[in-house]
């Protein structure tokens, strides 16, 4: 699975996903006093809340249905808190989830949202995990930046 996002020269980011070729604007211009009224597109840290609030729905969802029991309708809130220095990480993230089906019982909706919550849900996992970072840069010759040798001497970014 890749992603690739693109400055689009304004604060914005066209981000598309290699999986699904779909793409978004990614929009950074709400920072600082020069924002617009109205973003183009998400910030990239409430993606990761999207993210938060989108899987486990899809795996709750079919939970449910495999239980005998399908949801009609699903509303999962998410909030999230940031550290407040750099790199301000999320330090807490709280789901609240409010499942609309016929004759759903509270044990069966407990354990769909548990396995979805514990078991199941990739992006949940992801943020909680400790994940391998690997990191290249492709000098553009047209940009005046000069790459050294051999990635240079120790083969780290510079």
């Amino acid at each position: 699975m890749q992603a690739t996002a693109r400055y689009r020269g304004d604060g914005t980011y066209r981000v598309t996903g290699s999986v699904s070729g779909a793409s978004i604007i990614v929009d950074t211009r709400t920072h600082g006093t020069d924002a617009p009224q109205s973003a183009l597109g998400p910030r990239p840290m409430e993606l990761v809340l999207f993210g938060a609030a989108t899987c486990p729905a899809v795996d709750l969802v079919q939970i449910l249905g495999k239980m005998r029991h399908p949801a009609t309708d699903l509303i999962v809130e998410v909030d999230g808190e940031r550290a407040d220095t750099h790199p301000r990480r999320f330090t807490r993230i709280s789901l609240r989830f409010r499942i609309f089906g016929q004759d759903i019982p509270k044990d069966v909706a407990e354990r769909a949202v548990r396995l979805s919550v514990e078991r199941y849900c990739s992006a949940l996992a992801s943020l909680n995990a400790e994940v391998s970072w690997s990191i290249s840069l492709e000098p553009d010759q047209a940009s005046g930046m000069i790459p050294e040798e051999n990635g240079g001497r120790d083969g780290n970014l510079r």
